[in-house]
């Protein structure tokens, strides 16, 4: 009698179904980004007879790295919350869509740099110019791995309509295209950059209230 043949298992397993390793990572990298943000924040030394006559200063000297720092712990809360999403979509991976998630967060845990060099020189438009290629290249990223998850419904479940995929797809595509006019504006004004990128973040923030405004009266309406 022929025992039956069992399927040969290997050691790189690269497909699966369970995302609580990979999530924790993310969510991780995530943490540690936001902390290393604020250690900009930390004044230098003062000698202690002139704290005093030195303190005033060194507080006000502050409020260019502390702007910079609520701008950029709001662009990696705002993936945070993208990457979040996303994956509560994605129902199982390969390896091609764990590395695109690696590189992902690699730029994530990068970001505190282009941060740190923008605070410290917040009228350099090159400073601006790092930052905001640092964001198109992240988004961009971002944005491969959700088409790559998406693509003929490759790792989504089939109940994920398309425009769901649209939307996310065409969220990514504005923001990336958001960044590279404000990488081009720094080019002319530091100040009017930031202005296009405040009246973009303005302008999602309002949408998304509106969006679920709707939703609220659409499901009240139901009931």
């Amino acid at each position: 009698m022929e025992k039956e043949s069992k399927p040969k298992s290997s050691i790189w397993v690269d497909k699966g179904t369970d995302f609580t390793r990979v999530l924790a990572l993310s969510d991780g990298v995530f943490a540690i980004a936001l902390t290393l943000l604020a250690l900009e924040l930390i004044p230098a030394e003062i000698d202690a007879g002139r704290v005093a006559q030195e303190l005033p200063g060194v507080i006000l000297g502050l409020i260019p790295q502390f702007l910079v720092f609520a701008l950029a712990f709001y662009l990696v809360i705002v993936k945070w919350m993208a990457h979040r999403r996303i994956f509560e979509h994605i129902t199982h991976y390969d390896s091609t869509l764990l590395w695109l998630n690696n590189w992902f967060l690699l730029l994530i845990a990068f970001m505190p740099v282009p941060a740190a060099i923008l605070g410290r020189y917040p009228q350099e438009p090159l400073a601006l110019i790092f930052f905001g290629v640092a964001q198109i290249i992240t988004t961009a990223v971002q944005w491969l791995l959700w088409g790559y998850a998406t693509r003929g419904h490759r790792f989504v479940d089939e109940s994920v309509d398309d425009d769901t995929i649209r939307f996310f797809r065409n969220r990514y595509l504005i923001q990336i295209i958001t960044f590279v006019v404000f990488t081009l504006v720094a080019l002319i004004n530091v100040w009017l950059a930031l202005g296009v990128l405040f009246l973009f973040y303005m302008g999602i923030g309002s949408q998304i209230f509106t969006s679920r405004q709707r939703h609220k009266h659409a499901d009240s309406a139901e009931t």
